[in-house]
């Protein structure tokens, strides 16, 4: 996950999200995930738009979801 300026494409924050990272949606425009250098520690990130948030909350459970498939493939036991 890479937050940028959005006039300049500064990065401003990076994270790495993995199948602990637990992205959820906390209320309307705000969504939480664990951070992956220490998932006892809980990011907010609040999105000014709720029918963005939406959007990138359905792609991140996409994401996260092919994560876990190819984890799962990884340790044998799975095909993709």
């Amino acid at each position: 996950m890479l937050l940028a300026d959005p006039l300049t494409g500064f990065t401003l924050w990076r994270e790495s999200v993995d199948h602990l990272a637990d992205y959820r949606r906390a209320g309307n425009g705000v969504h939480t995930l664990r951070q992956s250098t220490d998932h006892a520690r809980l990011t907010a990130v609040t999105f000014h738009e709720h029918a963005e948030a939406d959007r990138y909350r359905s792609y991140m459970l996409s994401a996260s979801a092919v994560v876990r498939s190819l984890e799962y493939v990884g340790k044998g036991k799975g095909n993709v």
